[in-house]
């Protein structure tokens, strides 16, 4: 836990399971934000192996991973990586393609 000191502000998004919390700390205010990535990491798996190799079954759209805002936030903050970013492009393509972020990945093959 960040700082030691009290909670300044606590925001949660219900939607997305996002908890953020702003502490006192002797730098100045440290933000954790926290989120339940399990489901969607389950639920990435379950797409993995649905035989569908990503794509809806209507064959239109292909869906190649899910990202959990905290790991979108992680990237941006420890990588400076916007997934967002079509300038990022390729360096989203080398993390989703890297045994680390496996989970993430929703069809398989490399991107």
């Amino acid at each position: 836990m960040p700082g030691g000191g009290p909670t300044k502000k606590m925001n949660v998004d219900a939607d997305w399971g996002v908890h953020t919390r702003m502490f006192d700390n002797v730098d100045g205010v440290a933000v954790e934000t926290v989120q339940d990535v399990e489901p969607i990491l389950e639920a990435n798996k379950a797409e993995m192996s649905s035989g569908l190799n990503g794509y809806t079954s209507s064959g239109v759209f292909k869906k190649v991973a899910e990202i959990p805002l905290v790991v979108y936030q992680m990237w941006l903050n420890m990588y400076g990586i916007d997934a967002l970013n079509p300038n990022h492009k390729s360096a989203v393509r080398r993390l989703l393609n890297s045994s680390e972020w496996r989970y993430l990945r929703t069809a398989p093959g490399r991107l």
